[in-house]
């Protein structure tokens, strides 16, 4: 009997990625279809920090003998890492130094803030904990996007296809936010130098569906973060949100994320919309894509919203 493909497609969602831990969670569990079946990707396809969603998964799917093809330095279970995602904050993931110093060394180091506390901690649990250390040491095929800073070019680096790729340096570059976090240096597939690499949810793989569409797919499964609704309060007021043009500025940049996430549904829909799926949660006020000080509440509101029976993953081509 032919085994089902099935797919999780993980978007961007920066400090909002403790929505994605729950959904993927009742997902594998069997939580969030009536059928209560266990579902076991066969393939992953993530950017920016859906890149962090992968790599976990992977590990958690290992521990829990749900895959073959890998192995554990140390077990990696669920409240292992919702721990992580839960009491993470600011300054494990970047540095901001000052406004003076951010100012001042701008120009030099391309960026902002100072990611090596974010790079630290993916060392310590992924490479020292887990025990993975390369793109090829994840047992389900799994795809992670990075943009290449100079050209704008979208890779889509593969498990399969470059597994010699440190992981680490993948999973940084692929979450690295123009202007607000560093470029990361990779060998490209093609290149005879490295290259420098940010975000991959930069351009229209802020959810990766084009990495997966030249296979057919029994189900594919997109899980992104709540929706921006400007109509609705934040979680926790962004940084001189109260000045009219920072707030204007803020809105712009979530206007635009939305923009690329509702591409992303409608090209979804031209592969396949009859086998393609949202998860998506609705809660009930904005979570700032650089609030990292709110993951355990943001775990436990995405747990109440997803215990509804009312409230599981629809077919995409009914959410555009």
């Amino acid at each position: 009997m032919r085994k089902k493909k099935l797919a999780f497609v993980f978007s961007g969602a920066a400090a909002r990625i403790a929505q994605q831990a729950v959904m993927m969670r009742y997902l594998v569990q069997g939580k969030a279809f009536k059928d209560g079946k266990t579902l076991v990707p066969t393939v992953l396809a993530g950017a920016s920090s859906g890149a962090i969603s992968i790599v976990a998964l992977n590990a958690i799917l290992l521990t829990e003998g749900l895959v073959e093809g890998g192995e554990l330095k140390e077990r990696f279970s669920w409240s292992d890492y919702e721990q992580i995602i839960g009491s993470i904050n600011r300054k494990d993931v970047y540095n901001a130094g000052g406004v003076l110093r951010s100012a001042l060394e701008f120009v030099g180091d391309g960026a902002i803030f100072d990611t090596t506390p974010l790079r630290e901690l993916l060392e310590e649990t992924l490479e020292k904990r887990i025990g993975f250390h390369t793109l090829g040491d994840l047992p389900v095929r799994s795809y992670i996007s990075v943009v290449e800073q100079e050209t704008g070019k979208i890779h889509r680096l593969s498990s399969v296809d470059h597994p010699d790729l440190p992981l680490v340096d993948v999973v940084m570059a692929s979450a690295a936010i123009p202007i607000l976090f560093p470029p990361v240096e990779l060998m490209l597939p093609g290149k005879s130098d490295t290259a420098a690499c940010v975000d991959g949810g930069t351009g229209i793989d802020m959810i990766p569906v084009d990495a997966i569409h030249r296979d057919r797919y029994d189900r594919v499964i997109l899980i992104r973060p709540q929706p921006y609704d400007p109509e609705k309060k934040w979680f926790k007021d962004p940084p001189f949100s109260d000045v009219r043009i920072v707030k204007h500025t803020i809105n712009n940049f979530m206007f635009i994320e939305e923009a690329l996430m509702d591409y992303a549904f409608h090209r979804a829909v031209w592969h396949d919309g009859g086998r393609v799926y949202c998860y998506v949660p609705d809660l009930e006020c904005n979570h700032s894509p650089l609030d990292f000080e709110s993951g355990s509440e943001q775990l436990q509101k995405t747990e109440e919203w997803a215990g509804s029976d009312q409230n599981r993953p629809k077919l995409v081509k009914n959410c555009i």
